[in-house]
């Protein structure tokens, strides 16, 4: 009898995998703030060059942006001053905006939205959207990034020396370690402590049993930065929460699936290297990071007709023995999860937005570009310098 793990899998509140590399540096120029509309609290001066603004973004479905609108008034009422302006930005339209007002989230701070995403993009993975919400970004009167965190981080002392062109130390959040839990967590009570006040970090996973071939894994994604699957493999977990890194890790592993839970209520430049610390330590071992050149195969279409737009954003996958079975996958996704699931590097850059069904040999890396190319691909390699993490 065949042996076929079939997944639904599902995306919460997005349709991509949630860390990225951020384009946020402190210390560095800010990149352009574009606002589509004012939609509340327009101040009659609303230039933005030459003050001091506290940019924080928001949207409709995140419950901790939502959650910090009354403390950024506060600041706002305690910081009353003509150079310096508060901005909520949303990338959604009025009419999404004006239904959060109406269910009594009073925004005092001026709110905006920026419809083509634009500024989403260049704070956060240059690519689609932030790299977690909510995200509040201190940039001073030169256009200089002074500090970024989650918005319950910025206090009045913060703002204080912000204000007075102070260096800005980091919150002790940098300083604050994980609640590791030694059992598992069910989904009902992840989503709960993730609502909750405390704790602001969690981390769990455990190595299951019986795991036989490279898994595939259940994964709920939380945006504001957390991750949440259930037999996954460590190739798979690692390159959804952490993309844009080459992975190396012991053969002996590539079989073990794992039950996995992990969020991070305080973000900063270094979450990631703290989730890996962390996920090696789960697993006993160590990591060494490097930036190598790494060959990266960029997919591209070669054959229309054996890629058929199935016209259809339900997206399922499988997999059967060697073979890795994808419905209604679009052509970006599908390089993303080629990544995630063999050991070669995958990359589609066009703007093809068509979903497919595909079968593909995943045995070897020979089999799997082989299976490519007859399903109507063309294939160049490339080298790119990435960072890569190795566990040993």
């Amino acid at each position: 009898m065949k042996n076929t793990t079939l997944l639904l899998f599902f995306l919460v509140f997005s349709n991509h995998f949630l860390f990225a590399q951020t384009n946020i540096t402190v210390g560095e120029e800010a990149s352009k703030i574009n606002i589509s509309q004012w939609l509340k609290n327009q101040p009659e001066d609303d230039k933005l060059k030459g003050k001091f603004i506290v940019l924080e973004f928001w949207a409709s479905w995140c419950k901790p942006c939502l959650n910090a609108v009354p403390h950024l008034n506060e600041l706002q009422a305690q910081f009353d001053r003509p150079n310096l302006l508060f901005l909520s930005m949303t990338y959604e339209p009025e009419k999404i905006a004006k239904d959060v007002f109406a269910r009594g989230v009073n925004f005092e701070t001026p709110v905006v939205t920026d419809l083509t995403k634009e500024t989403q993009k260049q704070f956060g993975d240059g690519i689609k959207d932030l790299n977690f919400y909510p995200l509040t970004v201190l940039i001073d009167d030169r256009n200089i990034i002074r500090w970024f965190g989650n918005p319950e981080e910025l206090t009045v002392e913060l703002m204080e020396d912000f204000l007075k062109g102070k260096a800005l130390n980091s919150t002790d959040s940098e300083d604050l370690e994980f609640v590791v839990l030694p059992e598992t967590i069910t989904r009902k009570a992840f989503f709960t402590l993730f609502d909750e006040e405390q704790p602001k970090r969690l981390f769990y996973m455990q190595a299951l049993e019986g795991s036989a071939e490279m898994p595939i894994g259940k994964g709920i994604y939380v945006y504001g930065g957390g991750a949440y699957y259930q037999h996954v493999g460590l190739r798979e977990l690692f390159h959804a929460i952490v993309p844009e890194t080459k992975l190396i890790f012991p053969d002996t592993l590539k079989s073990q699936s794992y039950d996995f839970a992990y969020f991070d209520k305080l973000p900063d430049g270094k979450m990631y290297d703290r989730l890996v610390e962390q996920i090696a330590e789960a697993i006993n071992l160590n990591v060494e990071t490097s930036n190598q050149p790494i060959t990266q195969y960029q997919l591209k279409i070669k054959n229309d007709d054996r890629l058929k737009d199935t016209k259809n954003r339900r997206f399922d996958y499988a997999r059967d023995g060697n073979q890795l079975q994808f419905e209604n996958i679009s052509l970006k996704l599908l390089a993303t999860k080629l990544t995630q699931l063999s050991d070669v590097v995958f990359v589609f850059s066009e703007k093809d937005k068509r979903t497919i069904n595909l079968t593909v040999d995943a045995n070897s890396a020979e089999s799997l570009l082989a299976s490519l190319k007859e399903n109507g691909f063309a294939i160049t390699k490339r080298k790119k310098k990435m960072k890569v993490v190795e566990l040993k």
